[in-house]
């Protein structure tokens, strides 16, 4: 009798520890969520298309997608992003993406102030020298990153 009681007591620790790491995960604030995504978001997970349309783009991320989706709002996070080489591009997409339903400025060589160049080869370059000028435009256009915008 010993022996089910101590396999009882065994299981009912076991869920409890189940749960509570479980009540643990759930307790990650949408906050640190969008920030961990933001951080995660990288250039070349955008794709360059030009088309007879003007130059289209994909998001092709998992972090990417997420951020773009999601029904929080991550600008405080893309605006943090803009000043990182290996993310401004991504921000600058997923902010025009979220914010930009004019498509106004779309041309085979320029998406939203950002000028594409296609080579022959199939390389895409975009120039780091215009990160400064994207970062400016987000900045005047959201104003500056707080903990407040992203959490409203």
């Amino acid at each position: 009798m010993a022996r089910h009681g101590s396999f009882a007591k065994a299981c009912g620790c076991a869920i409890l520890a189940t749960l509570a790491v479980c009540l643990g995960c759930a307790r990650t604030s949408t906050s640190d969520r969008l920030a961990e995504k933001c951080k995660g978001i990288r250039n070349e997970s955008i794709g360059w298309n030009p088309s007879f349309f003007g130059l289209m783009v994909e998001v092709n991320g998992t972090d990417e997608k997420w951020v773009l989706h999601t029904k929080s709002n991550p600008d405080r996070y893309l605006l943090e992003a803009l000043e990182d080489p290996k993310r401004w591009i991504a921000a600058h997409v997923l902010l025009t993406l979220r914010h930009d339903s004019t498509w106004t400025g779309y041309t085979e060589e320029q998406w939203n102030g950002l000028e594409v160049i296609f080579h022959a080869d199939g390389r895409v370059e975009i120039d780091e020298n215009q990160q400064p000028a994207i970062r400016k435009y987000w900045i005047e256009k959201l104003g500056t990153p707080t903990k407040e915008r992203a959490e409203s």
